[in-house]
């Protein structure tokens, strides 16, 4: 991406083991790629700076791993100034659990980059069982004997009369009983069965009412309850049911839920959604209590506990309640009543409990969670939902992903702190972030908000967009520029500092001509601009043409004659089609807007002359005239169907394929396709 090596299958040649050599300039006996010599490609040159890699905070915020191409690079963040260790000979690392530098699968030693004898918990000491056990199926005497070794290291081997595949086994949490679930198959639809064995005696003690379709199974955390969720009639709905975790005997009815359990920080009370309705269960039914129902985001229900557990808050018709947690019946009425002005997602509790967190279409609440009151509002500029907040080990400040950027507030004050990429690594505490920016990795110290700046990789070149295998030209492009570069010699030719990040760009057939891509900024997704610059090879201060288009694809490719652009928009759904665009480079003015009504356009291909485009779709393959084209424009911008697009074409043909990856002969005679 940053960094360009120079391959011979990227510049389309050759160097046979006589004439390898590193560097520039490039050996003069190049020889075409060809099926006979293209294992022997080698590494010839390279311009520009390292690859940048990924990033990762030690859990205390004071070191910094960085990766790289050329191998990793630790960072004390306490002394910046310093010099970071290199180690070449590590080309990815992260800090483990205990900060340690594990590379590989393998702990490494910071100032050799050997490994080391590793710090990591041993799976033997872990309590939770069902990531630790190792499972083995056998047979014997038309009898299926599963033998499982628990985390303990004890065997115990389970023995069944029975032709069902085995699918898991859930263990309670101290190991003494497991739910066993198999699988077996009816006209075509994976079903489950459950059996519930005492794991110390290897003992069969009954099996659990068949829910068909399960889709989870799991012990209560003290290990009292059985709770078990399934999809109803092919997924329509879900049910829940409910055993006793020491018997197998079922305690609850199997009804219609949500397919979300909550459990109480103590385990000692569990919610079922069921229809409009909470159900509270400790040993048993305690009661219900309505809710608003499913908000439909992945993560449940709005509903949180505090972390103490004394406190649960769910939504209400225009209102959030917080009620205390029930011990033997549920309060009449709710501790507290919080009016609200809109629909509420997701909720959240702060880690110290003291605030309450509503997360709504385009905006974040802060509420206080003992007294209601507001304390903070932030809005998303867009029509885009927020993800869940995360909040720094200290309550204080909060970050969560708003338009696709991540977004760090002071929370009690209300206040931004700042936006950073939404690749930016964090520290364990949530008090540090780094992030690339070109070839400079930004620290953000999140508590004092100041930054500090490491320069990693010099000559930085950005990402590459386009190239011309004919004459061997790059176009890259970084945060705020954009550069040519001759490949042939390493030499830059060209660059121009640009305000908007160019996204893309195509050379015509013989690198006379190039287009770049940017997009414009703005609020409304519904509204999507790019900006499409025509450029001649010699002159990238002043576009030839500029287009102002709606066009939001990636698939751009330029007549050889450098006079008409195509784009693509692939998609395939219930409404049709992508979209086909063309644009008359030597204006700037669209020539074509055209909405397909078939799974596509997949791929497209000039005919060496520029007379004619292929264009293939889903059971189509279009050939289009080109100077029809060239003599249109579209007056209606927001049209979404061209009547006329038949008098276009050259030829049509429609076929059960899918026309894929295109290709015309040199001579423009022969059409060669993949499906």
């Amino acid at each position: 991406m940053r960094y360009v090596t120079l391959f011979l299958w990227f510049m389309l040649v050759l160097v046979l083991p006589v004439a390898a050599q590193e560097g520039y300039p490039l050996p003069d006996d190049l020889q075409p790629m060809t099926v006979e010599n293209a294992a022997q490609i080698k590494l010839l040159a390279s311009v520009g700076g390292l690859l940048p890699g990924s990033l990762s905070l030690s859990h205390d915020g004071k070191r910094l791993i960085v990766n790289t191409s050329a191998g990793l690079q630790l960072y004390d963040l306490t002394q910046p100034q310093q010099s970071p260790i290199k180690l070449a000979n590590v080309s990815y690392a992260y800090f483990g659990k205990n900060d340690q530098i594990v590379a590989n699968g393998h702990d490494i030693d910071e100032h050799t980059g050997e490994q080391v004898e590793s710090t990591a918990v041993p799976a033997s000491s872990i309590p939770d069982s069902t990531n630790n056990t190792k499972v083995k199926v056998r047979t014997k005497n038309g009898e299926v004997i599963i033998d499982v070794k628990k985390a303990s290291g004890k065997t115990v081997s389970l023995h069944m009369n029975s032709s069902d595949s085995f699918n898991e086994i859930v263990f309670s949490p101290d190991e003494q009983y497991a739910v066993l679930v198999m699988t077996y198959t009816i006209d075509d639809y994976i079903l489950s069965r459950m059996s519930f064995w005492n794991m110390e005696s290897g003992k069969h003690i009954t099996d659990l009412d068949n829910l068909d379709m399960l889709k989870d199974v799991s012990f209560r955390g003290d290990g009292k309850l059985i709770v078990a969720t399934a999809y109803y009639d092919g997924g329509a709905a879900d049910t829940v049911a409910i055993w006793d975790g020491h018997t197998g005997e079922r305690i609850g009815p199997m009804g219609s839920a949500e397919g979300v359990v909550y459990f109480s920080p103590d385990n000692k009370l569990m919610m079922i959604f069921i229809g409009r309705h909470i159900e509270m269960w400790t040993d048993h039914l305690l009661g219900s209590l309505e809710y608003l129902g499913y908000s439909g985001e992945e993560g449940g229900p709005p509903f949180a506990f505090s972390p103490d557990g004394k406190t649960f808050v769910k939504t209400g018709v225009k209102q959030l309640e917080l009620w205390d947690v029930p011990v033997d019946s549920i309060p009449d009425a709710p501790r507290l009543v919080i009016p609200t002005a809109d629909t509420i997602e997701r909720l959240y509790y702060s880690p110290d409990g003291s605030l309450l967190i509503s997360v709504e279409w385009k905006k974040i609440e802060v509420w206080d969670a003992r007294t209601g009151a507001k304390l903070s509002l932030f809005t998303s500029a867009i029509e885009s939902s927020s993800s869940a907040p995360i909040f720094s080990a200290d309550g204080h400040f909060a970050r969560a992903t708003i338009d696709d950027n991540i977004q760090i507030w002071n929370v009690k004050q209300a206040k931004l702190i700042g936006t950073l990429p939404n690749r930016a690594n964090f520290s364990a505490d949530g008090l540090r972030a780094a992030y690339w920016e070109g070839g400079t990795v930004h620290v953000l110290d999140i508590r004092s908000n100041q930054q500090t700046d490491l320069k990693v990789i010099e000559n930085y070149l950005g990402s590459v967009l386009g190239f011309n295998p004919t004459q061997r030209l790059a176009i890259f492009s970084g945060q705020d520029f954009a550069a040519l570069y001759d490949l042939r010699t390493g030499q830059e030719v060209l660059r121009k500092t640009v305000d908007e990040t160019f996204k893309n760009a195509v050379f015509n057939a013989d690198a006379s001509y190039f287009v770049t891509r940017s997009n414009l900024s703005t609020t409304d997704r519904s509204n999507y601009r790019a900006t499409i610059n025509l450029w001649h090879t010699d002159d990238f201060q002043d576009p030839i043409s500029q287009a102002d288009a709606s066009y939001r694809g990636r698939d751009l490719l330029l007549s050889p004659d450098g006079k008409l652009l195509s784009g693509l928009e692939g998609a395939c759904g219930d409404g049709g089609g992508g979209a086909h665009f063309m644009w008359n480079t030597q204006t700037g003015v669209e020539s074509l807007n055209y909405y397909g009504g078939t799974c596509g356009p997949n791929s497209q291909i000039f005919s060496p002359d520029s007379k004619w485009l292929l264009v293939g779709w889903d059971g189509e393959l279009d050939m289009l005239d080109v100077n029809t084209i060239l003599k249109e424009t579209v007056s209606d911008k927001n049209q979404t169907a061209d009547e006329d697009h038949s008098r276009r074409f050259l030829d049509y043909h429609e076929a059960r394929r899918n026309f894929r990856n295109i290709a015309i002969s040199a001579d423009g005679t022969q059409v060669a396709f993949m499906e």
